[in-house]
């Protein structure tokens, strides 16, 4: 391992076991491993970032699933909308739930960095 220090020592880039962590006023702001990284603290971006990639994700499960462990169901079924094609009748109060189903909704969490350990929601883009 080894470090590489800038011209105050609490500013510096440390190495060691393949990962490299980078440290800013004594505030480490980025580590970098093989797999990928962590940013550390608060960032900002030019351009938009976009963390839908499945590699980054675990625990990936269709949203209804998820809410149908989390919440139980007063009635069982009776709600449930069946499979529509797109030459049936007007969907009314149901088109909501036929939306979402189409869009595929997710629950999952992150691999890896401090989000890891919360559930999200989302969509899977790839």
């Amino acid at each position: 391992g080894g470090e590489i220090q800038s011209q105050t020592p609490t500013t510096k880039v440390i190495e060691s076991g393949g990962t490299l962590q980078f440290y800013v006023s004594g505030t480490k702001s980025l580590t970098i491993e093989n797999d990928g990284g962590i940013l550390h603290g608060m960032w900002s971006a030019d351009n938009n970032i976009a963390v839908s990639d499945r590699r980054l994700k675990r625990e990936i499960m269709p949203l209804q699933r998820t809410l149908r462990n989390i919440m139980p169901r007063a009635d069982s079924g009776a709600n449930d909308m069946k499979v529509m094609d797109n030459s049936t009748k007007a969907l009314g109060g149901d088109s909501a739930i036929w939306l979402l189903r189409q869009l595929r909704p997710v629950s999952y969490s992150f691999r890896k960095g401090a989000e890891s350990k919360y559930m999200r929601f989302g969509f899977i883009a790839d």
